[in-house]
């Protein structure tokens, strides 16, 4: 891979804090690749809080990860962005739980320009049990574009779900504000921030229905904790309290995507459900 350099022109600052603002990395991101050696001063392996100097050379070389061969489908692609169809159980990007996991991003690194090498090309993300369609931008100029597009909400989404229960309604909107909870869980509650989620029952089970949904606010879990609250949970969702035994992920798949990419062109994609959601509902007829 690529290595990236930079020389230092100021004296007194942290490497870790030199290569958080360099890299636009977290302090503790910058910190572990300092440590794995990913990040050199003057070509050597030193510790985080070593203090640079004019003159001070900082590289920065990706380690390769096992995701080599991983194989992702491309569903759409052109010379700015690219449309995935990222399976259940992949996560997007590193955190501090999964350093040692195959991620998106060991995927995405081999196909952008963007110098950001914490999240290359990274414009929205999905979660890791949730399956389908994400926007990788292929360079820096299509990953500003996207991201303003993302921020006016002139990307439409759409998923499909089966929820618990059957739902009243063939459609409704669900307008409940999103907060922090316990952990790397969100819940409803006053004075969080505003989420809207539209959705439309296609088809009702005995104890479930499956719908497609659309949230128009792009809050972290939206759809799992809109459903979770209006008292329907996504099934197989063990965060927010709809586990089953005969699914190892939620039923939640990001199915389409429609939207002006950065050339000008109007594109929509479509990604169908997974064989094993197709054959979880085969199991409720």
């Amino acid at each position: 891979m690529k290595r990236h350099k930079i020389s230092i022109k100021q004296s007194g600052e942290r490497l870790d804090v030199v290569a958080t603002d360099w890299l636009n990395l977290t302090r503790s991101a910058a910190a572990k690749f300092i440590r794995s050696g990913e990040i050199l001063l003057n070509g050597l392996a030193v510790k985080p809080g070593e203090i640079t100097k004019p003159g001070d050379s900082i590289s920065y070389q990706p380690v390769a990860r096992r995701a080599a061969n991983l194989r992702i489908p491309i569903i759409y692609q052109d010379d700015d962005i690219m449309v995935l169809d990222k399976p259940a159980g992949l996560v997007v990007h590193p955190t501090g739980q999964n350093n040692k996991a195959d991620t998106l991003v060991d995927f995405v690194i081999k196909h952008t320009s963007d110098p950001d090498r914490s999240r290359p090309g990274i414009i929205h993300r999905l979660d890791k049990d949730t399956s389908g369609l994400i926007i990788v931008a292929r360079n820096l100029t299509a990953k500003t574009y996207m991201q303003r597009l993302f921020a006016s909400r002139a990307v439409q989404k759409e998923y499909l779900a089966l929820v618990k229960g059957v739902l009243p309604h063939d459609q409704a909107e669900i307008n409940l504000p999103i907060a922090a909870g316990v952990g790397i869980k969100r819940t409803v509650q006053p004075g969080g921030r505003l989420a809207t989620t539209d959705y439309q029952v296609i088809k009702r089970y005995p104890a479930a229905t499956l719908l497609r949904a659309w949230p128009k606010s792009g809050r972290t879990h939206q759809l799992r904790v809109h459903f979770a609250a209006i008292g329907h949970p996504i099934i197989g969702d063990n965060l927010y309290g709809s586990a089953d035994i005969r699914l190892d992920r939620h039923f939640l798949h990001a199915h389409k995507l429609a939207f002006t990419g950065p050339n000008g062109n109007f594109i929509e994609v479509t990604s169908e459900l997974p064989k094993a959601l197709k054959d979880y509902l085969d199991t409720l007829e």
